[in-house]
Order: C-alpha cells, then sequence, then structure tokens
C-alpha cells in the first residue's frame, strides 16, 4: 500500500547514508534521523494495530438513503414508467394519478413505489430488478413525496449486502505501512524539500474512508441508473445521502458530553476506529432519544455521504413490523426527513457560490452584475417557496420526536437565505442606478451628436443650393413687392 513517492523517497535516504557526500547538507540531515532507531519507538502504539472500522465495537452498516428533488416532467416520466411497467399491486391509474401531480397550494401527498431488486431476478413482490456492477447493494425501496409551492422528492432507500459491511467493520490493515515522501519527486521543485510524514493511524483512516466512499459510489450510481430507468436527469450533485447503522445493544454510541474519557483515539487494543465513541460533539441529537444518534457531516472529513445516522437499540425491543436493522425507510417515518433540510442547504450553496464573485468583487460590469443579481433572486425566491413547503409539511410528515431539530434547522436556513436576499437586492439596486446613471451620460452625448449631425445636415444642405440664382428669385421678389406697394 505504499505509493511510488514513498518508495523513491525510502531509496534516496537509503543512498544518501551510503555516499553523503553527493547530496546537500539539509538531506543528509534528515537521511541521518531517517535511520535513527529512537525515531520508531514513537510509533509502537500504531504498529500494534491490526484491524480498523468506521464505528468502535460491534455494528451493522444496514442501508444509504439517497434523496432527490423532482420537477413537474419529472413527475411526469415517473407516472408514464409506473403505467407502463408497474403491477396493479403498485400502482392504480385512477387511484394514484393524482400523487404525480404538482399543486402550489397543495397540502402534499405520499406514496409507496415499492421495492426494487438489484442484481438479483425480479419477484413477485417487487417492483422491478435492476443489474450494475458492484457487489455492495440488494435491493432498495422507493418512496414519493409531493409538498406543496411544487416540490416534490423521491427517496431511494438502498438495503447494503455483507460485503459493503465487511469494507468498513474489521477491515484488516496489517498489509497498512507507516511511511515518508517527498512532496514533489523532482528536485528542481520547492516541493522537493517539503517531507510528508503519513502514519499507520492517518493511513488506517484514509482506508475506511476509501472504502466507505467505494460503497457509496455504488449507491449513487444504482440511485441514478433508477433515475435514468424513469427518464429523469440528474447529476451525482443532486443527490443527497444520509448512512445508517445499527448496533443491538442498549447504550449510545456516544459517550455523554459530560463524561470524562481517559483515552479518546479509538483504539481499542489492536483495533482503530475512524468515528470515536468519544466524539459526541459530532452529534446533533435530532431527538431526546439518547440512543440515536444523527451526525452531519462536515468538508473537512472526506465522506461522500451528507450525515450518517446510528441507532443502537437491542433486537427484543423491536416489534415485528418495525424492525429497523431489515425495513426500508422512508422521509415520513425517520430520520430521513433530514434529507429535505439538506437539499435547502444544497440550494444554498449553489446560489451562494454562483453570486459570490459579484458580491466580493468589485467590478464595473453593471449590466452583466443585474442580469447575474437578477437571476438569482429568482433562485431564492424559489429557494424560500421550498423552505415553506417544508414548513408546511413539518408536522404531518415528520415524527414528532425531531420537530424541534427540524424547526431550529429550518430557521436557520431562512435566516442566512434572508441575509443572501438582502446583500442581492441591495447590490442590484446599485446596478440599477449604474446602469441609470450610465444611461443618462449616454443620452447626454447622444443629444450632443444627433445637435451636431443637425449642423452637418443643415451646413450639407447649404451646400446643394444655387446661390446666385436664388439672390436674383430674392431680388426680383422684392422688387415685384416694391412695385406693387408704389
Amino acid at each position: 500500500m505504499k505509493p511510488f513517492k514513498g518508495y523513491f523517497t525510502e531509496a534516496t535516504f537509503k543512498i544518501a547514508n551510503l555516499v553523503p557526500f553527493i547530496f546537500p547538507k539539509w538531506l543528509r540531515e534528515i537521511a541521518k534521523y531517517h535511520r535513527d532507531p529512537e525515531e520508531y519507538s514513537i510509533y509502537k502504539n500504531e504498529d500494534e494495530i491490526r484491524y480498523g472500522s468506521f464505528l468502535e465495537g460491534d455494528f451493522l452498516w444496514k442501508a444509504v438513503s439517497v434523496t432527490v428533488q423532482l420537477n413537474q416532467s419529472d413527475l411526469e416520466a415517473l407516472n408514464r414508467w409506473m403505467k407502463k411497467s408497474a403491477s396493479p399491486m403498485y400502482y392504480n391509474h385512477l387511484k394514484d394519478f393524482a400523487s404525480f401531480k404538482m399543486n402550489y397550494d397543495s397540502g402534499g401527498s405520499y406514496i409507496s413505489l415499492g421495492w426494487i431488486n438489484i442484481n438479483t431476478e425480479k419477484a413477485v413482490t417487487s417492483l422491478t430488478s435492476i443489474q450494475y456492477n458492484g457487489k455492495s447493494c440488494s435491493s432498495c425501496y422507493i418512496t414519493l413525496d409531493t409538498l406543496s409551492h411544487g416540490f416534490s422528492y423521491a427517496t431511494i432507500y438502498i438495503m447494503l449486502t455483507n460485503e459493503a459491511n465487511n469494507l468498513i467493520n474489521n477491515v484488516n490493515t496489517e498489509s497498512v505501512i507507516r511511511y515518508k515522501s517527498f512532496q514533489s519527486i523532482n528536485p528542481f521543485s520547492k516541493r522537493f524539500k517539503v517531507i510528508e510524514h503519513h502514519d499507520r493511524h492517518k493511513l488506517i483512516n484514509q482506508l475506511l474512508i476509501k472504502n466507505f466512499n467505494k460503497v457509496v459510489s455504488e449507491c449513487k450510481e444504482v440511485s441514478l441508473s433508477i433515475l435514468k430507468m424513469w427518464d429523469i436527469k440528474r447529476s451525482i450533485e443532486d443527490l443527497i445521502c444520509i448512512a445508517d447503522f445499527y448496533r443491538d445493544c442498549s447504550e449510545p454510541y456516544f459517550y455523554p458530553r459530560d463524561q470524562k474519557i481517559e483515552k479518546n483515539d479509538g483504539i481499542t487494543e489492536n483495533h482503530q476506529a475512524l468515528i470515536r465513541r468519544g466524539d459526541s460533539i459530532c452529534d446533533i441529537n435530532i431527538s431526546d432519544n439518547k440512543n440515536e444518534n444523527y451526525c452531519e457531516i462536515s468538508f473537512n472529513e472526506g465522506l461522500d455521504v451528507n450525515s450518517y445516522y446510528i441507532l443502537s437499540k437491542p433486537q427484543p425491543e423491536f416489534k415485528d413490523h418495525k424492525n429497523y436493522k431489515i425495513i426500508g425507510l422512508t422521509t415520513n417515518d425517520s430520520h430521513i426527513f433530514f434529507a429535505l433540510v439538506h437539499d435547502l442547504y444544497r440550494q444554498y450553496h449553489n446560489i451562494s457560490r454562483h453570486i459570490n464573485p459579484v458580491l466580493i468583487e468589485n467590478r464595473n460590469v453593471a449590466e452583466k452584475n443585474y442580469k447575474a443579481l437578477h437571476s438569482t433572486l429568482l433562485n431564492i425566491d424559489q429557494l424560500e417557496d421550498n423552505i415553506s413547503s417544508i414548513e408546511n409539511c413539518l408536522k404531518f410528515k415528520c415524527p414528532r420526536k425531531y420537530h424541534t431539530t427540524a424547526k431550529s434547522s429550518l430557521n436557520q436556513i431562512k435566516n442566512i437565505t434572508t441575509q443572501i436576499r438582502t446583500a442581492v437586492k441591495q447590490r442590484k439596486e446599485h446596478s440599477r442606478d449604474s446602469l441609470e446613471l450610465r444611461n443618462i451620460y449616454f443620452h447626454k452625448k447622444y443629444a450632443y451628436l444627433v445637435g451636431f449631425l443637425v449642423i452637418v445636415q443643415i451646413a450639407l444642405a447649404g451646400l446643394t443650393i444655387d446661390w446666385d440664382k436664388k439672390i436674383i428669385e430674392i431680388i426680383s421678389y422684392y422688387e415685384n413687392i416694391t412695385s406693387k406697394t408704389r
């Protein structure tokens, strides 16, 4: 698992120790330290790590939910596919037709479209079956939510296989080797003097993140395949993903925040965990149930999901038809409701990324800026409508235990949306003033130009007149008048 840079750096150090006189002093000193036995004594603890996992202890990576926003044309395409391909068991055109139609003032609706088998033959109770090149996904549960203000969401709840779980659970890490590397292998580069240290803690975490993202990538691939089957075009950036984990025990995964922990490195004996039980600060406490842990992903964690959810509950405490370990979940009965909130933030970040150059850079391009600002205000209007639609459905779509957190999140996105609206509106007014001032200058210059052209036209007209003949006519006309008056 050591890259070429690692082997190249190690070989360079060995040669520098054998023939030091051909290398610069800084490299000789580093190479000398590299072979110092005391250097390796500090890595004794990490050298004992033999296994790595996403979480500490026993757990199951149950599923990944993928939620995507749909428009009216998408719903019509999905309705056509259901009418053509789905059995009467899953679709009744007369009964379900209204669920595929958006209305601005509608209170919203919900419909279960059924299960789709993955890499297996279609069963009698399944909607259809699809094939893909991967082993992480076994089946998925499809649901559709329509909200007021003309918004709708499809949720694809993908159940994972044992192969997916094994990629992040008790992964053998004996082949993970600590190494150093030049930041650049070009001796003439400034980065050649920068030595990167890659310890096993970091490398094991990178391995777990890589395996985790591999499974998530397969889930996104499956989701896009299903959307394409429905004749709906979307990109990976449009998908909201939540990873679901399950622990068959009664104690919460994270330790209480007020509990003192002697050791918080995620290492127990010869085992290292990516998400440590002492990292309770990651949990946003979406409910009063301490056995539910919900963590949103920050940009520096490298996980290709928006959040992950951990439920710790003994199997005997579940009812048969509500066993979290085996059932498909929806936005109406679970934490997946927060995928709608994540989608609001996705839209906000797209708006912010688009308009930031206009708000930050003071370029004198008033016309171009005005168009961008006007377009952004339209997108903000749509985002605010989307926020209102989710607020309207909060009481009957979001589980009651999540209401407090959901309201807080919606208020937060409303506040930052209002702030960016104010900034965009002010800058738009300034751009309009600049355009009006520019128009005044233009019309003033245009008036001078018109006056000049009138004078030129008069002069040209004067040049075409036969002045000798004209003078004779004037004199003759004058003489005729004076003769009549005598």
